[in-house]
């Protein structure tokens, strides 16, 4: 039998080894060839090839090779788990949470919320080590997390009777080039400052996908003016244009060839609106506590300059 003679090769076998498999099955996944694992390493490809058939390198090489694979080197002889990325560890987790028979993901949601609070400890760079999140109750007083930073902002709302999070990245030309045309947003909470359109949009948000209802029903069900449901619920239908999904409309046959409207819903495009109703509650009824809350910016959120409706003539100084 032969003497070894390349470097890092051991007596040569055929017999496979915990590492050859690792190896070979490592090589493979990563689509990489023995040749160029070899010039990688500094070796010739017989003694990548020798190692995949049950020999083994020297251990100074095991360092680079676990480095390459993003493995450790107790992966590589069988001992431990293949290092995975937390983003994956994440997935993992969740997709491993049963599924109750009525289809409610109550454990994923609140696993979800265990991640992001991790993520607003994680921002005050004193906290190194996660701790459980306080859970108040109604009947406590209105807690919040937040983080203000020149990049974004992140708002969790903590108590059980309200529990959101809400996160926005700064666009690379500010917050003020997308949200700061006042006549955009106007019309939408022109509609929905009337009682009567907000009656009409708060009763459709409880529709199921499935389901449809008249002007009239609603007319009746909210104790309003037919016309006024009826002029409430095209709004809703035509507030997004063509490209409106969230709210919908079609035509039935009633009494024999005649035609009426029905309204309906697609409840997921709908949960925007929930977005938005959830954080005028926290606006109307503002946080009396902070558990972590990070401010690492000064700075207004809307760039003065880039508002339309601003007179940007003469200078502008800060008032004291």
């Amino acid at each position: 039998m032969d003497n070894t003679t390349e470097r890092g090769i051991e007596m040569p076998t055929t017999t496979p080894t915990i590492f050859s498999t690792q190896l070979q099955k490592l090589r493979k996944e990563r689509g990489t060839t023995q040749e160029q694992l070899a010039n990688h390493l500094g070796v010739s490809p017989q003694a990548v090839s020798k190692w995949e058939n049950g020999s083994y390198p020297d251990g100074d090489l095991l360092p680079k090779i676990a480095d390459y694979f993003e493995v450790t080197i107790d992966y590589l002889y069988g001992r431990a788990e293949r290092d995975v990325p937390v983003v994956q560890q994440i997935i993992n987790e969740l997709q491993s949470i049963p599924i109750s028979e009525d289809n409610r993901h109550e454990e994923y949601f609140e696993k979800a919320l265990e991640f992001i609070w991790a993520m607003q400890i994680a921002g005050w760079r004193d906290s190194k080590w996660y701790y459980p999140r306080h859970r108040p109750d109604k009947s406590e007083s209105r807690t919040a997390s937040c983080i203000t930073d020149k990049m974004g902002f992140t708002h969790l709302r903590m108590n059980t009777d309200l529990e959101y999070y809400f996160l926005a990245k700064t666009p690379p030309e500010g917050f003020a080039g997308r949200l700061g045309n006042a006549e955009v947003f106007a019309r939408l909470f022109k509609f929905l400052g009337d009682i009567i359109n907000l009656k009409v949009t708060l009763y459709m948000l409880s529709l199921d996908n499935s389901e449809v209802v008249k002007a009239s029903t609603v007319a009746k069900r909210l104790n309003i003016p037919t016309d006024k449901a009826e002029t409430a619920l095209n709004f809703l239908v035509n507030l997004g244009g063509h490209n409106s999904t969230a709210f919908n409309v079609r035509s039935i046959i009633v009494d024999g060839d005649r035609t009426e409207p029905v309204f309906g819903v697609a409840v997921h495009q709908n949960s925007l609106l929930i977005m938005l109703l959830a954080a005028a509650d926290t606006i109307i009824y503002q946080p009396e506590n902070y558990n972590v809350m990070i401010g690492n910016s000064d700075t207004g959120w809307l760039n003065r300059e880039n508002l339309k409706f601003c007179n940007q003539g003469g200078s502008h100084e800060k008032e004291k």
